[in-house]
């Protein structure tokens, strides 16, 4: 597989893995059981995770189909993944009812603070991969 369809590959299904995880049902994520650690909100590392990893695949993507790395690329992953995630929390209020989710600010905090994250990671690498 060429570098450019790898690269297209993966941040394709990890797409449509965030939207998955992000449309299914609450029942799929609670047992109802404490958490072991009750203080360590684990949903919102989830959120970091899945929308760092969101962020940090379609800044490489986006330099396999021609931007120049440089601040715009970067606004462009932090946005996209913003709001990515802003529209998957309205998605979660809009079928509450059907799926048992909820709009949490909380969780779009998440999502956006690993953007910032692996935005400023993909960057860095790849300033040390041109020097």
């Amino acid at each position: 597989m060429k570098k450019n369809a790898f690269t297209s590959t993966v941040f394709y299904l990890w797409t449509l893995v965030v939207f998955v995880l992000l449309v299914a049902p609450a029942s799929l994520f609670s047992s109802g059981q404490k958490p072991l650690i009750p203080f360590l909100h684990t949903d919102k590392i989830i959120h970091f995770v899945m929308f760092g990893f969101f962020a940090f695949f379609l800044y490489f993507y986006l330099l396999q189909k021609g931007f120049e790395q440089g601040r715009k690329l970067s606004l462009v992953c932090l946005l996209s993944a913003a709001a990515y995630g802003l529209a998957g929390e309205v998605l979660q209020l809009l079928t509450a009812s059907l799926l048992g989710r909820s709009f949490s600010w909380w969780d779009f905090v998440a999502d956006t603070l690993g953007a910032i994250v692996a935005t400023f990671v993909a960057h860095s690498l790849c300033k040390k991969c041109k020097t």
